[in-house]
């Protein structure tokens, strides 16, 4: 599951962004993130020269590290706001009695 998240505002499924299939590569993944933080936040001359020069761009993709190794479950990109991906299970929508609905999962590993 890919998406927004920042500081000052709590968690809303409307922050999703996209939903992959696992089988997905970390580097599809961590290349897609890259991809759309710079067309949503980027000047259309920024999206020009960041094509060519990636590695000027200020925040580049980063894999959470534990214990000094790339963790794959966890990607972003981005400050506040964050893109995110991160490898979810058992990714559902439940109805509340209002009508309103509630998105649930578990976070890997676990």
């Amino acid at each position: 599951m890919v998406y927004w998240s920042s500081s000052e505002k709590k968690f809303n499924q409307k922050d999703v962004i996209a939903v992959f299939d696992s089988r997905k590569s970390s580097e599809y993944i961590s290349n897609f993130i890259f991809q759309y933080y710079i067309a949503s936040t980027c000047s259309l001359e920024e999206k020009i020269h960041f094509s060519s020069h990636a590695r000027d761009f200020p925040y580049q993709v980063e894999f959470e590290k534990i214990n000094g190794t790339n963790h794959l479950y966890s990607i972003s990109c981005g400050h506040n706001s964050t893109i995110f991906a991160r490898m979810v299970k058992n990714l559902a929508i439940f109805k509340k009695l209002d009508g309103s609905d509630i998105l649930n999962w578990e976070e890997y590993p676990g």
